[in-house]
């Protein structure tokens, strides 16, 4: 093998190895995008009552938005579940704003701002206080302590009636 042929060797060999370091990172990236519904396949999604349903793809303007927010999910169950937090959520914005409705957390200014957590070991709602950090557990924020566990009382009460 002469010179050429062995460049040409190599630089095949490094050609190869780059293709299918690109190979890789495109399969990568593919493995990231969100899954999404074959045309007449059925998908699940959260309806504007807050409630799962199921719809099957016709690749319409309903379907594309879906897909676009992110509202498309492969089982009821995995629907439901979302729903479910998308309440929860809704519920705490509108405690937060009966009890601090013009609260919003100054992060830096070194005071506490109060957050709840649902406890599995308790299975109860619970309090934690927060400085200078946007964790944004369960998104709701209270100015006072007293208002989270007021808070979370009443969702323990609403969670006893419920059951």
């Amino acid at each position: 093998m002469n010179d050429i042929e062995k460049k040409m060797e190599a630089l095949k060999a490094d050609f190869l190895e780059k293709l299918e370091a690109l190979e890789k990172e495109a399969e990568e990236q593919e493995a990231l995008k969100p899954w999404k519904p074959k045309t007449e396949e059925q998908y699940f999604f959260v309806k504007d009552s807050f409630y799962a349903s199921g719809y099957w793809n016709e690749n319409d303007e309903v379907d594309n938005h879906n897909f676009e927010i992110g509202n498309c999910f492969r089982t009821e169950e995995r629907a439901e579940q979302i729903a479910k937090k998308m309440r929860l959520l809704l519920r705490l914005e509108q405690l937060h704003d009966m009890l601090c409705p013009d609260y919003v957390p100054d992060w830096g200014s070194g005071e506490a701002t109060y957050c709840l957590y649902y406890d599995h070991s308790s299975s109860r709602w619970a309090v934690d206080g927060w400085y200078d950090c946007n964790c944004r557990v369960n998104g709701a924020y209270f100015d006072t302590l007293e208002n989270a566990e007021k808070v979370a009382e009443i969702l323990n009460k609403e969670l006893e009636e419920s059951e």
